[in-house]
């Protein structure tokens, strides 16, 4: 199992990271360059990865396996899919707003599979946002994968690169409530805060 971090002020935010091997990673990146132009975007920020040859899939089971291994045995709702989102945009293209995903899911997972080269060490991360009102701003690396309850807000930012920023996004669907799982026995348990 990969080593799984929570920042300390904010514990509920958990990564880790999936690290793909070059050819898989090329051909998702291409996947999803191939269906932004085409694709129906939900929100006008997001659309669902046609996966035609089952990489999203493989990540997708890496987040539930990783769910699995930090909160032990979850109860699937029966409205949960198993879908990959993309979130994709370059300087030209940038376009959200900060939101959460209570309406359509308990745990909400971010996976960076592109982050152009040529930015700034403040562009292009996520703003998270606390109960406390505070932000905390996550700068991801390829292969970084965030999982959070479904109540954070978040916010993407801007980049000045022409390059892709390419985000997949995944929820699960889990019964009962999200927070009986997002205790801090079980996240201080399975994860180790990230100095």
């Amino acid at each position: 199992m990969n080593n799984i971090f929570f920042n300390p002020d904010f514990p509920q935010v958990l990564e880790t990271q999936f690290l793909l091997d070059p050819v898989v990673k090329t051909r998702m990146i291409d996947t999803v360059l191939s269906q932004k132009d085409t694709a129906n975007y939900h929100g006008g920020y997001t659309f669902h990865i046609q996966d035609n040859f089952g990489d999203f899939k493989t990540l997708y089971s890496f987040f539930f396996n990783t769910v699995i291994n930090i909160f032990g045995n979850v109860k699937l709702s029966p409205v949960n899919k198993r879908w990959c989102w993309a979130n994709v945009y370059n300087k030209d293209t940038f376009k959200t707003n900060a939101h959460n995903h209570i309406k359509t899911s308990s745990i909400n997972a971010i996976y960076y599979l592109k982050m152009p080269q040529d930015i700034s060490d403040t562009e292009g991360g996520l703003n998270l946002y606390t109960n406390k009102s505070d932000v905390i701003q996550f700068q991801p690396d390829e292969g970084d994968l965030l999982i959070m309850p479904n109540n954070t807000v978040h916010e993407p930012l801007f980049h000045s690169s022409i390059d892709y920023r390419i985000a997949i996004n995944m929820e699960m669907c889990i019964e009962p409530k999200v927070f009986d799982y997002f205790t801090e026995g079980k996240l201080y348990a399975n994860a180790k805060p990230k100095l």
